[in-house]
């Protein structure tokens, strides 16, 4: 969506029209850009009494209209304050991303009016619809650039072996070569081939997940001892295209299995919703 003159048959607090006297309304976004996702800061400074009575009485509301035309994902925010964050997923967003600010009324109202309507309409109020924009701030856009190696593909720096036995163990972790190798039974690595062709998010939760908070917990014993591992290399990578800088300092201030999930975006969450996905089908049949 991008914000366009047109005509409304009511006054709209906008810089593109004279409705308004004395009065502004703008927001002020700022972009944090984190592994997977954006955070947008967003700021909304509103200059009208009446307009802001309105908002505080919940008649109205600041909304941030997003949609990225690329993927066709689009989505409003809403809130009463004069300040919110919104997050947003990589997954959802590919080139131009627009934000259009409004204020919009949250239900219907009669007899409209406001001290710094321009003079034109003295003496007029309006009936106001749920729904209805009442004012427009600037619109902000921002580019995203997909990588060619998405965080999705972290998998591929482990390969996961079967142990030539039938013994009750548990998982074991090899970080000394170019992938990190898991080790599994013979009858777990039989069962983790079945899930892995169906639910790749479950297995990346209970395997992968822990195998990353190991590595995560060597590393922190000795970072140099891993650095000629090309594992290593693209965890690091991977922390650099975020301008995140993978060192010791990153590593003191997080905990591994912060690191292990914001490397990964959440895999608990993503098997956890692709259960639920199952037991829904189930549940329907």
């Amino acid at each position: 969506m991008d914000i366009k003159y047109r005509l409304y048959p009511h006054p709209v607090l906008w810089d593109k029209s004279d409705d308004y006297q004395k009065s502004s309304f703008n927001c002020s976004i700022t972009i944090e850009r984190d592994v997977k996702q954006f955070i947008l800061n967003v700021e909304f400074g509103l200059d009208n009494e009446i307009l802001e009575n309105l908002i505080i009485n919940k008649q109205a509301e600041y909304v941030l209209h997003i949609e990225s035309p690329a993927t066709s994902y689009r989505i409003l925010k809403n809130t009463g304050q004069n300040n919110m964050k919104v997050v947003l997923k990589d997954e959802h967003l590919m080139g131009r991303v627009s934000l259009c600010p409004f204020i919009i009324a949250k239900e219907d109202f009669e007899h409209y009016t406001n001290n710094d309507f321009n003079k034109d309409y003295d003496g007029a109020a309006f009936n106001i619809q749920k729904g209805t924009v009442l004012a427009i701030g600037s619109q902000f856009d921002f580019k995203v650039d997909k990588e060619k190696e998405d965080l999705s593909q972290i998998p591929s720096i482990f390969t996961i072996y079967k142990k030539e036995t039938t013994d009750e163990m548990g998982m074991e972790v090899e970080l000394y070569s170019h992938k990190i190798r898991i080790g599994l039974n013979i009858t777990d690595y039989e069962r983790y081939n079945v899930i892995a062709r169906n639910m790749p998010d479950v297995v990346n939760s209970f395997i992968i997940l822990p195998a990353l908070i190991y590595a995560f917990e060597q590393i922190r014993c000795d970072f140099d001892d891993f650095q000629e591992y090309r594992w290593f290399q693209s965890v690091e990578k991977i922390f650099k295209k975020y301008s995140i800088t993978f060192n010791d300092e990153l590593l003191n201030s997080k905990t591994s299995l912060e690191l292990a999930q914001k490397v990964m975006g959440l895999p608990i969450t993503k098997a956890l919703k692709r259960i639920n996905q199952i037991d829904d089908i189930d549940g329907e049949e």
